[in-house]
């Protein structure tokens, strides 16, 4: 945006020394700055160097692009590294619960933790599975 300001400043009569020239061929130098060109040859060279601008900017997308993909394999494989450690968490919490005893106390049996889970679940699955019917409705006779 400041490139066109500056542009539109310089033909509107700003510091280009042609005050009554009616047509005029600006292109971006290699510093980025706005310049004059009188010559075919100016106009061949600042061609050159938009080409080698364009080429620059495609190569900064493809670099940029790359840079993201590998933040976000990166991002990705971290989080899939901190799910291993939940889980491997998991497994060593569930092994040391399965070496723990407790007594059942309907039985008095002792059990591993694991065991006396399985227990409470078949002995208490009817109420975990049954589910309240609802009320009939009545009918309303007029």
């Amino acid at each position: 945006m400041k490139l066109l300001e500056d542009l539109l400043w310089r033909i509107k009569g700003g510091r280009h020394g042609w005050p009554n020239a009616t047509i005029f061929t600006y292109s971006l130098d290699d510093k980025g700055k706005w310049a004059h060109c009188q010559h075919q040859k100016n106009i061949d060279s600042q061609r050159v160097l938009r080409q080698v601008w364009r080429k620059e900017i495609g190569e900064a997308a493809v670099e940029k692009q790359k840079k993201e993909e590998t933040i976000k394999k990166e991002k990705e494989e971290s989080i899939q590294a901190k799910k291993a450690k939940l889980d491997k968490q998991k497994r060593d919490l569930l092994e040391a619960q399965d070496s723990r005893l407790v007594v059942d106390r309907e039985t008095n049996e002792i059990v591993t933790f694991g065991e006396f889970q399985k227990l409470l679940k078949a002995r208490y699955a009817k109420e975990f599975q049954t589910t309240e019917k609802p009320a009939a409705k009545r009918r309303r006779r007029w």
